[in-house]
């Protein structure tokens, strides 16, 4: 029983490292608007503090992966915690613009541990045929995340002011913080024969591209995952400047699709009871490539609003299937580097997501298309990658 327990609370430490992004940014856009004008800015400046974060949590998984590889796995993620806590301490306290920007992407660095580390622990602490499994259970946790997250800042918003919600991101860095230090056990030792150097940090990241299985399930992963944000780009002028959608109603819409993402990743767990992790990733890159198909027709002719979100659930519900078993198979390779691993995996994810948001922001013509086309286009590149891909890899990929 206290095994299990101690088991229990293993995962939620970590499922609330892994949430540390969607924390970190759902939670304070409700306060763009109170933050611009506290400090006396548009609020197109106040989302350059986005911007840095998303530089800040992106750059700093390829620095702190290599770290937990030779340090270890604990130490790394409570100074990146520790960095975080400042940070969050130093944006409640401000009065500038130009220091907010600055403390995000702090934020964002020390944040980036969270993420990196919860992955390659999974990794170290689990066998091979647990790990897609454990990664839906996190997705559980994880996926919670973006629903509570902006009614926690809308709420500290209307009782309280912005800096409260910094003040929250600095408690949630704390919990961490002595959740690392009390419960994580340290799950890969100290290993010095690994460099530091520039040119030994180039090498390991060229170790872990040299395996095809990463490749393939990390491209995979990483461009479906960016349809889910190329729809939540295109999402707020599609639904409520096109079909009329109330602000309040899209907050449900959003709520709804990550509860269908949710299900289907704990669904992912009975399905591993029968199929392999990578018959799963199969079937789910053509079930989205169907979604994404049907609502580019949809819209063509001119789709009511209830088909439309109809499509759009199962293209973002297919999610909780394809990550936690992308995931997996993508780090299931690699025992003594999965840090490393882990690190390129997840800078590979917020790259990817904001070029497609940039794509849909880019070619946005007054319609649902560009939003359409572009889910559709990721789901068609990653049955493009998983087709030439599987005749190379069929006969030395690990799978789950």
């Amino acid at each position: 029983m206290q095994q299990q327990r101690t088991g229990l609370f293993i995962l939620l430490i970590l499922g609330l490292l892994t949430a540390f992004g969607p924390l970190s940014i759902d939670m304070y856009l409700p306060a763009f608007p109170a933050i611009a004008k506290g400090l006396g800015v548009p609020i197109a400046t106040v989302q350059l503090s986005l911007a840095s974060f998303f530089i800040g949590i992106s750059a700093g998984q390829l620095i702190t992966g290599p770290l937990s590889d030779r340090f270890g796995r604990k130490i790394p993620l409570a100074i990146g915690l520790s960095v975080y806590v400042i940070a969050s301490i130093g944006c409640m306290f401000t009065h500038s613009i130009e220091v907010l920007i600055a403390l995000r992407l702090l934020q964002g660095l020390g944040g980036s541990s969270g993420q990196v580390i919860a992955r390659a622990m999974v990794r170290d602490l689990y066998t091979s045929d647990r790990i897609a499994h454990v990664f839906s259970i996190l997705m559980l946790i994880m996926g919670i995340a973006p629903i509570v997250a902006p009614s926690i800042g809308g709420f500290i918003i209307t009782h309280y002011n912005w800096r409260v919600i910094f003040a929250v991101l600095g408690g949630i860095g704390v919990f961490a913080f002595l959740g690392n230090w009390l419960v994580l056990p340290e799950s890969k030792k100290a290993d010095p024969s690994l460099s530091m150097t520039a040119g030994g940090i180039a090498r390991q990241y060229f170790r872990v591209l040299q395996s095809r299985q990463f490749v393939k399930y990390a491209l995979i992963g990483t461009i479906t995952d960016s349809g889910l944000f190329a729809y939540i780009s295109g999402s707020p002028f599609v639904l409520m400047k096109l079909y009329g959608v109330s602000g309040q109603h899209y907050g449900w819409i959003f709520g709804l699709n990550a509860i269908g993402l949710i299900g289907c990743g704990q669904l992912n767990r009975l399905m591993l009871k029968k199929y392999s992790s990578g018959q799963i990733v199969s079937t789910m890159v053509w079930v989205q490539l169907l979604a994404g198909l049907s609502l580019i027709i949809g819209i063509l002719l001119h789709i009511e609003l209830i088909p439309m979100l109809l499509l759009v659930f199962i293209y973002v519900s297919t999610l909780g299937f394809l990550l936690p078993n992308t995931t997996a198979l993508s780090l299931v390779p690699f025992k003594k580097n999965a840090g490393s691993a882990s690190a390129l995996l997840g800078a590979l994810t917020y790259i990817t997501a904001s070029l497609t948001a940039a794509i849909v922001s880019a070619a946005d013509n007054g319609t649902a298309m560009p939003m359409a086309a572009t889910m559709f286009i990721c789901a068609l590149v990653s049955l493009l990658i998983l087709a030439f891909f599987r005749y190379r890899t069929e006969n030395t990929e690990t799978d789950l």
